[in-house]
């Protein structure tokens, strides 16, 4: 039997509705950089601010009486029980031609934070973009356990409503248990860099002279 139709069969058979799935969170926070607008040579740092959050549930009930006796088929729903819990395995980062790396192991029902830092320097002019992705998994922990019994119950005698005699009860035991990985892709930006070329030593000298001139012939003038 399929583990997804066998685990609805176990809640079914419980009676019990279980929580609807609650999966791991991670978002990007923030990425961003120290400047967008630099020269030729220079550094720019980035910084990369994550987080994620991970979730514990747990559901179940019971009902230790026994039924009254009554004619037919009866059930006795004992014991139901169904969990979930997830660990938030590890986050994965590329940017820049860097990377990063996080194992964390958060535990199930907490939260967690982190930022990450690296630094590029631009020897080329132009626009750069700097796209940052990655991805991220966790671990859940899932299962769900039944204890019940049915019996059959008749009068011995149909035309009376006395006598009525009912079977023992047969007991049904349903446990179930999955472990499973969970998580996404992670994309952000691009952010923008505009890098401007720095003049050669020629041109800036020329530059210097051009402007000498022009002082000069200012001076002649006056």
């Amino acid at each position: 039997m399929n583990p997804k139709t066998r685990m609805a069969t176990i809640l079914t058979t419980a009676a019990a509705v279980a929580p609807p799935l609650q999966a791991a969170s991670f978002s990007i926070d923030s990425f961003g950089a120290s400047a967008t607008s630099v020269k030729v040579g220079d550094t720019v740092d980035f910084w990369v601010q994550f987080s994620a959050s991970t979730t514990s549930n747990t559901y179940g009930g019971s009902n230790p009486y026994e039924p009254e006796p009554a004619e037919g088929y009866q059930e006795w729903h004992v014991n139901w029980y169904y969990w979930e819990h997830e660990t938030f395995s590890s986050v994965s980062l590329q940017a820049g031609g860097q990377g990063f790396y996080d194992a964390p192991g958060l535990a199930p029902g907490s939260g967690y934070g982190n930022t990450w830092s690296f630094s590029v320097t631009f020897n080329d002019p132009g626009q750069h973009s700097i796209d940052l992705s990655g991805s991220w998994e966790a671990m859940i922990n899932s299962g769900a356990s039944n204890e019940s019994a049915y019996r059959n119950c008749w009068y011995a005698d149909p035309d009376t409503s006395s006598d009525l005699t009912c079977d023992w009860w047969t007991w049904s035991y349903h446990d179930y248990d999955d472990y499973y990985t969970t998580g996404d892709s992670i994309t952000a930006g691009p952010l923008t860099i505009n890098v401007s070329a720095v003049p050669e030593p020629g041109t800036f000298a020329l530059w210097l002279a051009g402007i000498g001139l022009v002082a000069a012939g200012a001076r002649r003038r006056r």
